[in-house]
C-alpha cells in the first residue's frame, strides 16, 4: 500500500473478504514495506470476488492504492482509495478413482469389485461424492488362470468442485494344483517318524488343499498294530586308511545352512573338513595338516573374532599345545598358530 507519492504506508490494518473464500486472517497490518497478504482457500471452483479494505479515514490513509504480485489476481482489479477487488479463478481439482487388484482362486466366484478414491482438499471426505462408477471385467466363474482387467468408469459418480480421473485395476484368477495321488484311498496311508524314543503314531491323516482349503479324499485312520520299527542303512564316511579318528564336530563352516563335518584324524597329524549335502551325506574329505607329531584330539568351532565365520581350535595329545585355524568362510582354514600351555610348577615342602 503506498500513498499518492508511491510512498510505502506501513501499520494500516487491512481487512480481506470473499464469497467462497476462506482467508487464513481476515485482518492483517501492513509491514514497513507498505505491503499485507494472506492466503485464500476456494471452496468452489469458477470465478471469485475477494475485496481488500483498509481501516481509517484521513486522506494520508485514503489517498493510497494496493498492489499485488499473486498471479492467480486479474491485472484489471477494480481500485478505490481504500478498496480493491480482486478477480480470481479457482479450477476443480483432481480425483483419482481407482479400481482395485484383487484374485479369485480357479473356478470359484467372482469377487465384488472395490475401488479407492484420493486427491481430497480442504478436509473433504467420500462424502462429497455422489452416485457411483461403474466396474467390469470380462473374467467369469470357470475363467482359466491368468490376469484380467479390471475397467472402471464414471458411471453416475460425481462430485462439486472436482473432476474424476479413472485407473482399471487387475483380477487374477490364481491355478490350483495338477498333482494327483491315484494310489491314495481312505483306507492306505503310510507315515514315516524318524528317530528314537517316539512313540507309534496313530489317529487320523487329514489331506487338504493347501490353496482351496477343501479336503482332497476322506481322513485316514492310523492302526498302530500294523507300526513296523526299522532302521535305515547306515552310511559312512572314510578317513583314509590306517588314520584314527579321535573327535568330530558339525558346524556350518562354508555358510550354506547345511552341516558340515569336522574330523580330527590322531594317526595322521591332520584334521579333515568334509562340507555336508544337506541329506546326511558328506563331500571327500580335504586334509588340513597340523604338524608332524602334533596328535589331533579334540577340536571345536567357534567365531573367534565376531565376523560370523566358524574358526577351528584343536588340542594335542602330544604336545602341550593348541592350535586355531582362522576360518575363511568359505569351507577352508588359515594357517595353524600354535599356542604353548604351561604346566604350573609344583614344590613340596617339608
Amino acid at each position: 500500500m503506498t500513498d499518492s507519492s508511491n510512498n510505502p504506508i506501513p501499520y494500516v490494518h487491512v481487512n480481506f473478504s470473499g464469497a467462497g473464500l476462506a482467508f487464513s486472517s481476515s485482518s492483517v497490518v501492513t509491514g514497513a514495506n507498505g505491503q499485507a497478504s494472506v492466503i485464500a482457500t476456494p471452496n468452489s471452483v469458477g470465478a471469485l470476488t475477494a475485496t481488500a479494505t483498509i481501516d481509517g479515514s484521513s486522506d494520508a490513509v485514503r489517498n493510497v492504492r494496493f498492489v499485488s504480485k499473486r498471479s492467480r489476481v486479474s491485472p484489471n482489479a477494480s481500485n478505490s482509495n481504500d478498496m480493491v477487488t480482486f478477480t480470481l479463478t479457482a479450477s476443480a481439482a483432481p480425483l483419482v478413482v481407482t479400481a482395485t487388484s484383487e484374485s479369485v482362486l480357479h473356478n470359484q466366484p467372482i469377487p465384488v469389485l472395490a475401488y479407492t478414491v484420493t486427491g481430497f482438499v480442504n478436509g473433504d471426505t467420500r462424502s462429497v461424492l455422489n452416485g457411483a462408477p461403474v466396474e467390469n471385467t470380462n473374467a467369469v466363474q470357470g475363467s482359466v488362470a491368468g490376469p484380467y482387467p479390471i475397467v472402471i468408469s464414471q458411471g453416475t459418480h460425481a462430485a462439486a468442485n472436482y473432476t474424476l480421473q479413472f485407473v482399471s485395476g487387475t483380477l487374477t484368477v490364481l491355478g490350483i494344483s495338477e498333482t494327483l495321488i491315484p494310489t491314495l484311498t481312505a483306507t492306505t496311508a503310510t507315515i514315516d517318524v524318524f528317530g528314537l524314543g517316539f512313540s507309534v503314531p496313530s489317529g487320523q491323516l487329514t489331506f487338504t488343499h493347501t490353496t482351496s482349503g477343501k479336503s482332497v479324499v476322506a481322513p485316514v485312520t492310523l492302526d498302530p498294530s500294523n507300526a513296523v520299527t526299522s532302521f535305515t542303512p547306515q552310511v559312512t564316511t572314510s578317513t583314509g586308511s590306517n588314520s584314527l579318528p579321535v573327535w568330530t564336530t558339525l558346524a556350518d563352516v562354508n555358510g550354506d545352512g547345511k552341516l558340515d563335518l569336522v574330523t580330527s584324524v590322531y594317526e595322521t597329524d591332520s584334521v579333515q573338513v568334509q562340507l555336508g549335502n544337506g541329506d546326511g551325506t558328506f563331500q571327500p574329505a580335504a586334509a588340513i595338516l597340523i604338524s608332524s607329531g602334533f596328535g589331533p584330539a579334540e577340536n571345536h568351532l567357534v567365531s573367534l573374532r565376531g565376523n560370523s565365520m566358524l574358526d577351528l581350535i584343536v588340542g594335542s595329545f602330544n604336545t602341550n599345545k593348541i592350535t586355531v585355524l582362522l576360518g575363511n568362510g568359505d569351507g577352508t582354514f588359515a594357517s595353524p598358530a600354535f599356542t604353548q600351555q604351561v604346566q604350573p610348577s609344583i614344590r613340596l615342602l617339608p
